[in-house]
């Protein structure tokens, strides 16, 4: 039986896979969607950010993702993982943006994952994921994006 670890995407909550997880669950497969820190139920959110909403405090509060890296994303999805593969084989599904904090966990720890899926995810494959974060710049072409491919 695999154990399929689906890390989520930047907007979404790990509650949203609740369907698929029952779909898994129902063939034999046993599955944990992830939250990743500052996000899902642990997301906090100032009180300037609730209604009635107050412009000025919510122009100067940060947001409970403030300082959380994509470091901090992956250590927390290898945790996650290293739970997992105690178990036998795991297969990590990422979705969306999930794809960059699941491409640098398969960089860190290749053995913790036995397939690796990506669902309309981002999915750097030549160049590390902050060559894909650049804005596009005067000189910027889809060839040099794609390391001289076209898409």
């Amino acid at each position: 039986m695999d154990r399929i670890v689906v890390s989520r995407s930047h907007a979404a909550l790990a509650t949203s896979f609740a369907p698929l997880q029952a779909e898994l669950g129902l063939l034999g497969h046993r599955s944990v969607a992830v939250d990743l820190p500052g996000h899902g139920f642990a997301a906090t959110y100032p009180r300037a950010y609730q209604a009635p909403q107050d412009l000025e405090g919510l122009a100067t509060t940060p947001g409970a993702i403030k300082g959380v890296t994509l470091a901090d994303n992956a250590a927390h999805l290898i945790g996650i993982l290293e739970r997992a593969k105690r178990n036998g084989p795991v297969i990590l599904v990422s979705h969306s943006r999930g794809g960059m904090t699941a491409t640098v966990a398969a960089n860190l720890r290749p053995d913790l994952i036995d397939r690796i899926v990506y669902v309309s995810a981002w999915c750097p494959v030549d160049l590390d994921v902050s060559a894909r974060l650049r804005p596009p710049s005067a000189s910027w072409t889809w060839s040099s994006w794609a390391g001289g491919r076209t898409p």
